[in-house]
C-alpha cells in the first residue's frame, strides 16, 4: 500500500440479538482492552459541535448503556423504538497527532441481507515513520485486533486501508470477510482455509488471525486476493 491512504479496523457479525446490558458490557471491555495497547486508545469522548465541546465517556458499563440508548433507531412517524435493529453510539479520541473514532452497532437482529453488526475503529493515515506508524506495529495491530475481537466474538475482523476494502467489493463476492494486512477468522471461517504463499496463519483466542507481510507498508493486493479467493471457495464449497 501507499502512505498517506486512510485505514480502519473493523470486526463484523450477523443478526445477533444482544441485550442491552450485553452490549454495554461488551462496549466497556472494548474500551478497557483498547486503553492497554496504546494511550491514543485510552480516554474516548461523546462526539460534540467542536472538539472542547465533546464530552469524557467513562469506561463503566453505567455510562455506556445510556450512550447506547441514546442511539436506538425508532420510527419516525411515532418514535417508537425498534428492538430489532439494536443500538448505535460514535465515539471518537479527540486526538490531534493520533486521531480515532470508535463506531459501533450492536443487537441488531432484523434478517436484512447484507447489513450486520459491527465495531470499526476510523485510524490515521500511514504517513512514514510520522505519529501514526506507533499504531502499526505489529504488536499494537495485532493487540488493536484482540481488543475488539475477544468482547464481540465476531465472524470476521480486519486491519486494512480502505483502498483494499474497495478493491474487493469490486470482486463480487457477497457476506465473504473482507481481507486486510490482519484478517481475523471466526473457528468455523478458518475451519478449512489454507494460506496461500506470502501470508501466514496463527491462533487469535479460539479463531485465527491471518497475516500478509512483515508491516501495513508491505501488504501484498496479489497475495490478499489470493487470500480472499480461497475464502469465498471455501464458502461456497
Amino acid at each position: 500500500m501507499t502512505t498517506n491512504e486512510p485505514v480502519y479496523l473493523a470486526a463484523y457479525w450477523g443478526d445477533r440479538a444482544d441485550s442491552l446490558d450485553s452490549c454495554a458490557d461488551r462496549l466497556r471491555r472494548t474500551c478497557q482492552n483498547l486503553a492497554q495497547v496504546h494511550d491514543a486508545l485510552g480516554r474516548w469522548y461523546r462526539k460534540g459541535r467542536s472538539k472542547a465541546a465533546a464530552e469524557p465517556v467513562p469506561h463503566d458499563s453505567a455510562a455506556l448503556r445510556d450512550l447506547l440508548v441514546r442511539g436506538r433507531n425508532r420510527a419516525d412517524a411515532d418514535g417508537r423504538v425498534i428492538e430489532e435493529l439494536g443500538y448505535s453510539v460514535g465515539l471518537w479520541n479527540r486526538g490531534n497527532d493520533l486521531p480515532v473514532s470508535l463506531n459501533v452497532t450492536c443487537g441488531h437482529h432484523a434478517g436484512v441481507p447484507g447489513v450486520l453488526n459491527s465495531v470499526v475503529l476510523g485510524l490515521p493515515e500511514l504517513a512514514g515513520s510520522g505519529p501514526a506508524s506507533a499504531l502499526y506495529r505489529s504488536d499494537v495491530a495485532v493487540g488493536m485486533i484482540s481488543a475488539v475481537v475477544e468482547p464481540w466474538d465476531p465472524d470476521w475482523a480486519l486491519l486494512a486501508p480502505y483502498s483494499l476494502r474497495d478493491a474487493q467489493a469490486r470482486s463480487g463476492a457477497t457476506w465473504s470477510p473482507v481481507v486486510g494486512w490482519l484478517t481475523y477468522l471466526s473457528p468455523a471461517r478458518a475451519a478449512e482455509f489454507e494460506a496461500p504463499e506470502g501470508a501466514s496463519v496463527s491462533r487469535l483466542g479460539d479463531g485465527r488471525l491471518v497475516v500478509i507481510g512483515e508491516d501495513l507498508g508491505s501488504l501484498s493486493l496479489t497475495v490478499a486476493m489470493e487470500v480472499r479467493r480461497r475464502l469465498v471457495a471455501d464458502q461456497r464449497g
